[in-house]
């Protein structure tokens, strides 16, 4: 697909922090995010993959708007976010929301989750009344959730729940991309296999798009279209997770395949992989 055809196009993006040295003054710089490139496009899920500390998650901040890039430039539906006006920019910033990695941080635990879910209409204009707790209540509703889960806490719910909330807490502004952070890695199995199914099932019926960054494989071949593979800030290969999977080219890419259990029991005796219980729940 041609660049025209991507929803969000970003080119050599760099993010880079200054050191310090011992003495206190300025060192050199560290390069968090180092000139990647990549489209994403309309209705996929886009996998971003690496290890911890190669860049991924600054990625993600970085497009949804959390941190200024340092050089490079994101374009949303072909216009740079750098171009936008101020009302334009608060837009974008509702098309594009985040599902973060620890859904019990991300959630105020002295608000009832009603009141969380309330809070991100209400920065959109929304007034409080029936209208505004009927939107709370679908969007609950819409990830498994009930209109008995509007008045708890979230110290009341289950990991899994948590995160369905946050999951809910994107939804409820109605965005067309949704940039998930990790989303199931503080999860046990199980559950994370309810997640991700939860995930492609509102992907399908809300025809939303996904950046999902993770270091799992096994969980980025079950729900990602494409793959883009980050090492030290810089993104190594890129392809359809087929090919990723199948024919990696890079050295790091297939370091990173060899780390991972065989699929099949003709190759080894072991135990199921989590990709074996992922494919089980489809």
């Amino acid at each position: 697909m041609s660049a025209e055809h991507a929803l969000l196009e970003v080119r050599n993006l760099r993010k880079s922090y200054p050191t310090r040295t011992a003495l206190g003054t300025r060192g050199g710089e560290v390069h968090a995010v180092n000139g990647i490139s990549f489209d994403l496009r309309e209705g996929e899920c886009y996998g971003l993959v690496g290890e911890s500390g190669c860049g991924k998650t600054t990625t993600g901040r970085l497009l949804q708007g959390m941190l200024a890039p340092s050089g490079g430039t994101i374009a949303y539906r072909g216009t740079p976010l750098s171009s936008l006006s101020r009302a334009a920019l608060r837009a974008y910033r509702s098309d594009v929301q985040m599902i973060f990695q620890d859904p019990y941080s991300a959630l105020n635990p002295r608000k009832r989750v009603g009141r969380i879910l309330e809070e991100s209409l209400k920065i959109q204009g929304a007034t409080p009344g029936r209208e505004l707790r009927s939107s709370v209540i679908a969007s609950l509703e819409a990830v498994g959730l009930s209109e008995e889960h509007f008045d708890r806490y979230p110290h009341e719910f289950s990991g899994g729940q948590r995160q369905r909330i946050g999951i809910a807490r994107a939804l409820i502004v109605s965005p067309r991309i949704i940039l998930c952070d990790e989303p199931v890695s503080a999860l046990d199995v199980s559950i994370q296999a309810q997640i991700l199914n939860l995930l492609r099932r509102l992907q399908r019926e809300l025809g939303l798009t996904y950046l999902f960054i993770s270091h799992d494989l096994s969980v980025v071949r079950y729900i990602a279209d494409r793959v883009g593979v980050m090492h030290r800030g810089e993104l190594v290969e890129e392809g359809t997770t087929e090919e990723i999977f199948a024919r990696p080219r890079h050295p790091y890419t297939k370091s990173l395949l060899a780390a991972v259990p065989a699929r099949h029991p003709a190759e080894r005796k072991r135990r199921p992989t989590q990709h074996d219980r992922l494919e089980e729940t489809a």
